[in-house]
């Protein structure tokens, strides 16, 4: 496997400007051979035990004016020692930085780098899925991180489809099924069906920015994202691209049907505004389940006193005409 660099290009794009864009690039390393490694104070092994599901995994050439977002997760926190090395030009370089990887966040200053992980993870199963064929475990693990984190892909637009009932939302195994059926797109071989489900792929898997507000999500040209208008003329591959906000949803008409605050994620059915970790009940069959709270009450007053910072960034979403559902405290609450 060698440090290979692939561009797509579209049948309307240059393909001269494109090369030229590969050569100029390629034409400047600056570093070539590039490793990554993490040390934990006070553990006996390097990455793999501490720092695992590194995205991209291997980081191979730098050249002038790339910039490489690594995103992973970790097991054990403490101070670490993180390792850049490498070659330039044919001299060994090697340079050492402290990290300190926390045991819990106290607010939600980092919170995307979660999501960016999990766009990357996302990325690497659907590459998974391409190349091995149909796997139920990977693609339960897809849908449960795309429920999570509201990434909308081609196999995942049911997230923002409003006729989807809110216990459906957690339904992971069923919701997989649902998945499956639209992931046999990627048995396309050739073609601008194939040529986009890559591209999307390739997106999701080195895709180095986050979005604060709205769903992520890709789009395949001309299948547009069930309850977000807004990429209806767009083209892959996109990074990200921002749904309207509400105020620009009142006035055009279009409105995304998913929120993202911090890490949490918020799916609208009809006029209700469901978190993420509220959709396992039934807002009709479990009401006995449900507290009811009007909004500006004294009951609204005393929760807002109650919640973290975090969950009043939730509630703060709430506009005139809207309900709300979250858990709070192992509660489930209904603000009308």
């Amino acid at each position: 496997y060698n440090h290979g660099h692939s561009e797509l290009v579209r049948p309307n794009e240059d393909i001269e400007q494109q090369v030229s864009r590969l050569y100029r690039r390629i034409s400047s390393p600056v570093m070539t051979d590039v490793s990554l490694k993490f040390k934990v104070e006070g553990t006996a092994t390097e990455a793999g035990d501490s720092v695992n599901r590194l995205y991209p995994k291997q980081l191979y050439d730098l050249f002038e004016g790339d910039q490489v977002v690594v995103v992973g997760r970790y097991r054990i926190p403490g101070t670490s020692q993180v390792t850049i090395s490498g070659k330039i030009g044919d001299q060994s370089a090697q340079f050492d930085f402290s990290a300190n990887l926390a045991a819990e966040s106290s607010d939600q200053t980092f919170g995307f780098v979660e999501k960016l992980w999990a766009v990357r993870r996302v990325g690497e199963i659907i590459d998974e899925l391409d190349l091995n064929g149909p796997n139920k475990e990977l693609t339960e693990e897809l849908v449960a991180l795309a429920t999570k984190h509201g990434l909308l892909t081609p196999y995942t637009s049911f997230l923002a489809d409003e006729t989807t009932s809110i216990r459906e939302l957690s339904n992971v195994s069923g919701n997989a099924i649902r998945a499956g059926v639209q992931l046999r797109e990627l048995e396309a071989a050739g073609g601008q069906v194939a040529f986009e489900q890559r591209a999307a792929k390739n997106s999701m898997r080195n895709t180095a920015q986050s979005t604060a507000n709205d769903g992520f999500y890709y789009q395949v040209t001309d299948s547009p994202v069930p309850g977000i208008d807004s990429v209806a003329n767009t083209n892959l591959p996109q990074v990200f691209q921002s749904a309207p906000d509400s105020s620009t949803a009142a006035s055009s008409g279009a409105k995304s049907a998913v929120q993202i605050v911090g890490n949490q994620t918020l799916y609208k059915r009809g006029k209700i505004w469901v978190a993420e970790n509220a959709t396992d009940i039934d807002i009709d069959q479990d009401a006995d389940r449900i507290q009811v709270v009007a909004r500006f009450s004294e009951q609204y007053f005393q929760l807002i006193s109650e919640n973290t910072p975090s969950e009043n960034a939730v509630m703060a979403t709430q506009r005139d005409g809207e309900e709300l559902l979250v858990l709070l405290r192992g509660k489930h609450y209904r603000i009308q």
